[in-house]
């Protein structure tokens, strides 16, 4: 749990409007099998975005050449992966509306805190590694798909944004 006075501070230090909507994404470094293509981030982001989301990258230094790439693409988007603090990542966390990312530490982070997660998963099954939330969903590659065990390239974009819009609709306003 994050205390409701620090989560504020937070928010005031970083100029965060409460009101506004956002998508927190942790792609974990994107050469990394686990990953899910940086292309399909920035597109779920930009759909985001156009409806007047802010769009938050979490996480560390190995997930800041995906936050150059979706800050390519979405200038407004707010880079984190530069955060000293435990603390204030758990904050970027805790007042994201809904969070998406890859299978890691920092997902179960997302699940504790009670924010809705939509979380890909490759190689590792969920049932098994994933943290247990009412407020999480995993999305797998369908079986079908040859690389399912290996990788997240079988998951499509229209699967996340369909999870998301399940996650985001009703759930913390």
């Amino acid at each position: 749990m994050v205390d409701p006075a620090a989560l504020g501070s937070w928010r005031r230090d970083q100029k965060i409007d409460a009101g506004r909507p956002a998508l927190s994404l942790y792609t974990a470094d994107i050469e990394n099998f686990r990953s899910w293509p940086i292309e399909r981030f920035i597109s779920v982001a930009r759909d985001y975005h156009d409806r007047g989301w802010a769009i938050w990258i979490v996480g560390g230094p190995r997930e800041r050449a995906g936050a150059v790439r979706i800050r390519a693409a979405i200038p407004e988007a707010v880079d984190f992966t530069s955060t000293p603090s435990i603390a204030d990542a758990m904050c970027q966390i805790a007042a994201s509306t809904v969070y998406l990312g890859v299978d890691g530490g920092i997902s179960h982070a997302a699940a504790a805190l009670d924010v809705p997660c939509a979380l890909i998963y490759g190689l590792n099954r969920p049932y098994v590694h994933g943290p247990v939330n009412s407020h999480v969903r995993f999305i797998e590659p369908p079986l079908s798909t040859p690389s399912w065990v290996e990788d997240t390239r079988g998951i499509s974009e229209t699967r996340v944004k369909e999870v998301l819009a399940d996650l985001s609709t009703g759930i913390r306003g």
